[in-house]
């Protein structure tokens, strides 16, 4: 069996180190470098085991490993220092794996995937002002996580084509960014979680079936947004705990659609829009001075928000078929807002406390209204135009 082993050490600044197997049964390349400002290059070809490991220690180090075919293909880049670059290229073959680990700052990471089965990307980074990010391209079983501690990172992981996609991004600390891509293929999960405050977090998920994203992040002044473009199956959470944060999330198309945002804490705003087919919608606010707006457009719809506090605000619009909406809110100063506008209109408020104020709209077909409140100073309009009609405003 032939086997190929090539190990290579350099000590000192400005060293360049290049490792070239192609072919043989199992190929190992290893480069360890000591020093700043040196260069190492691993590509393997062919065979059926190819592993290149390459570690540097120190600062402005780069680091490069392509492997191309192959059965088994395993790559590893360790650097630690600041102002690295670590970059792996992997296309075709079975069975990929690629896995980055940095420490220190204004590191940059990257990680391509080409058709091939079973990919697995991996990107790990400790420090500030790091950069990461893995594409992968068709093929299955693809899997890409980043995972960052320190401020101000950026990750990036986007799938193309491909079943069984998932896409993991974990940041703790401040003003970091996320931002996830699915497009095709089916059976796709994004999944970002981020601990810290001045965070921002996307998904967006395109086509293919049984779509799932899901967003939680824990601190202030955090921003996550989840859209979702046709496709069928497709379910989107935002949770968020802390104060000032903002969520959105946005689905066009698709059957078996579900929103959902639940926040925790002060002055968060949460926004769902929903155009066509089998909508659904939720929000949960508990705290002060949030707001919920829901926004359906076509078919089936239904959409619900449940707040808890003061001076909380509660918008849900619907626009053609299924309509039915439902708004419950529990304390003082809130503003509920019901708006329909066609067919199968139902409605329904709900409010417990004091000085708050409900109003609804219902336009034609077969309406019905409901506005309960229980307390004092609160205050009900409701309005309706066409066909069923029924009304009925409690107040005790």
């Amino acid at each position: 069996m032939a086997q190929n082993t090539a190990i290579t050490s350099q000590y000192g600044d400005g060293n360049v180190a290049s490792t070239t197997q192609a072919g043989g049964i199992f190929n190992l390349a290893m480069i360890s470098q000591v020093g700043e400002g040196n260069d190492a290059t691993v590509t393997q070809t062919g065979s059926w085991v190819n592993t290149a490991i390459v570690n540097q220690l120190g600062y402005y180090n780069m680091a490069w490993i392509d492997q191309v075919g192959g059965i088994i293909n395993v790559a590893d880049i360790y650097q630690e220092g600041g102002l690295n670059m670590a970059s792996v290229y992997q296309a075709f073959g079975e069975d990929n794996r690629a896995d980055v680990d940095q420490f220190g700052a204004w590191n940059m990471a990257a990680i391509n995937q080409l058709a091939g089965y079973d990919n697995g990307a991996d990107i790990d980074q400790d420090g500030y002002y790091n950069v990461a990010s893995i594409f992968q391209d068709g093929g299955e079983f693809n899997d890409g996580q980043i995972d960052q501690t320190g401020v101000a990172n950026e990750a990036w992981v986007a799938q193309v084509g491909g079943e069984e996609n998932v896409a993991s991004i974990r940041q703790y600390g401040w003003e970091n960014y996320a931002e996830t891509e699915q497009l095709g293929g089916d059976e796709n999960y994004a999944d970002i979680d981020q601990d810290g405050d001045y965070n921002s977090a996307a998904i967006y998920q395109e086509g293919g079936e049984f779509n799932d994203a899901d967003i939680d992040q824990d601190g202030d002044a955090n921003s996550a947004s989840i859209e979702q473009i046709g496709g069928e199956d497709n379910d989107a959470e935002v949770d968020q705990e802390g104060y000032l944060n903002d969520a959105y999330i946005l689905q066009l198309g698709g059957g078996d659609n579900l929103a959902g945002i639940d926040q925790v804490g002060e002055g968060h705003t949460g926004t769902i829009l929903q155009a066509g087919w089998n909508n659904q919608g939720y929000i949960a606010q508990t705290g002060l001075y949030n707001s919920a707006s829901t926004w359906q457009v076509g078919d089936y719809n239904y959409a619900m928000t449940t707040q808890s506090g003061e001076f909380n605000v509660g918008l849900v619009t619907q626009l053609g078929v299924g309509n039915y909406a439902e708004l419950n809110q529990s304390g003082y100063d809130g503003i509920g807002v019901i708006t329909q506008n066609g067919e199968m209109n139902s409605g329904v408020i709900n409010q417990s406390g004091a000085l708050n104020n409900a109003f609804m709209y219902q336009n034609g077909w077969y309406n019905t209204g409901t506005i309960n409140q229980a307390g004092v100073m609160n205050t009900a309009l409701m309005n309706q135009v066409g066909v069923g009609n029924t009304a009925v405003i409690t107040q005790f």
